[in-house]
């Protein structure tokens, strides 16, 4: 119900210059104010009305003066049983009923429709931190610091942390996303490891920069796969509902025939994840033998070898040109990350080390358009990463 209401009060006008029993309700179901005024004694009084609306039910909040409304008059109340001046509504029916008041605290709402089995981008690595925000129990001593922990903050795998020779349990890392950032984790990788399927491994949240108390944990699993191939990648069973500034990993890997531990490059974060679309499943993968080259004089060249890389083509066919994916993609990723920022591509998060490339765009993709009406236009485009760019 409406409320139509004047900035006339009760002793501006002339008593009888209104009505006295007069209705003060009128209007539609449906219709709204958005203010109404009232003057007391020769003082304004604005209330505003604002309204919610949850599933088609709303909601009207406010601080109303005293107001008539239709079959209720003045009169039906006793005069003194209830303050004159006290916030009420009145609506139909003859019923009075008192205004409805909500407090508000603050809080952070995450629409997500969560699933692992489409692909995932990281891009934002919340691991990151300031770039100076890693600690380790254990590193091996480097008068050029060459196995610092900070390593695992760089883009190139090769150069790593690396633990205290014979050192390979009770190892703690510690990261500090940094002031302001609180970190709902649902993807993780580490690159370049020497960890095997023996390793017990816990990751664990805190808002406390001593875990006291400490938030989640997590076990990391290596299977076997991820330990021959040096890389692991850790996908959240679930949309993580908490999230932390401060994160721990704890690493026991005693029965390791290698004299130390090692990881090259970490990132964890909130990954983009496509919903309902998806590539196409003819993936082409090509392994690359990658090598830097530096030319010197003459004809000589000094070649470093950095193993094999990998590089991955995914085709999309009938994306939604408004959708949710498509959107994240040209924002996060096109316009972001471009061809100049790596980023952990996970295809196929179920068996995430079969196609997954830390690795750069090789160029941003050319759109196809398949164009029915403003709102049904479909896009072709196919995505390839390189991780030897």
């Amino acid at each position: 119900m409406a409320l139509i209401n004047t900035d006339l009060g009760y002793h501006v006008a002339p008593y009888h210059a209104f009505s006295y029993h007069g209705t003060l309700s009128q209007g539609g179901m449906g219709s709204q104010i958005l203010s109404l005024g009232v003057v007391l004694g020769g003082s304004q009084v604005i209330g505003t009305v604002s309204a919610l609306t949850f599933g088609g039910a709303q909601i009207k909040t406010g601080n109303l003066g005293h107001s008539l409304c239709e079959g209720l008059g003045y009169h039906i109340q006793p005069y003194h049983s209830t303050p004159y001046h006290q916030a009420r509504q009145c609506v139909g029916g003859a019923a009075q009923v008192r205004v409805l008041s909500l407090t508000g605290f603050g809080a952070q709402v995450r629409a997500a429709i969560y699933n692992t089995n489409n692909l995932r981008v990281l891009c934002d690595f919340a691991s990151r931190g300031d770039g100076n925000n890693w600690t380790a129990s254990s590193t091996e001593p480097s008068t050029t610091d060459s196995f610092s922990v900070l390593n695992v903050n760089t883009d190139i795998t090769e150069q790593y942390w690396r633990s205290v020779t014979g050192v390979k349990t009770g190892i703690v890392l510690e990261c500090d996303a940094g002031a302001g950032n609180t970190v709902f984790l649902d993807t993780l990788a580490f690159l370049n490891n020497n960890l095997t399927s023996s390793a017990n491994i816990v990751l664990t949240g805190s808002a406390n920069p001593a875990h006291a108390p400490s938030g989640d944990s997590f076990i990391l699993t290596i299977d076997k796969t991820a330990a021959a191939q040096g890389d692991f990648v850790y996908i959240a069973p679930d949309l993580p509902s908490i999230g932390y500034r401060y994160w721990r990993i704890n690493i026991d890997d005693g029965t390791n025939a290698g004299t130390f531990l090692q990881i090259g490059t970490i990132v964890f974060g909130e990954s983009l994840i496509f919903n309902n679309e998806c590539f196409v499943d003819r993936v082409r993968k090509i392994p690359k033998n990658f090598k830097d080259g530096v030319k010197t004089e003459a004809f000589t060249n000094i070649n470093n070898d950095r193993g094999i890389k990998r590089e991955v083509r995914l085709d999309f066919r009938n994306i939604k040109f408004d959708g949710g994916n498509f959107d994240r993609l040209v924002n996060n990723v096109f316009s972001e990350a471009r061809t100049v920022l790596k980023c952990l591509w996970v295809p196929t998060p179920e068996f995430p080390l079969r196609f997954m490339t830390f690795a750069k765009l090789t160029q941003i993709p050319e759109e196809s358009h398949n164009v029915k009406s403003e709102t049904k236009d479909y896009v072709d485009f196919t995505i390839v990463t390189d991780e030897s760019l």
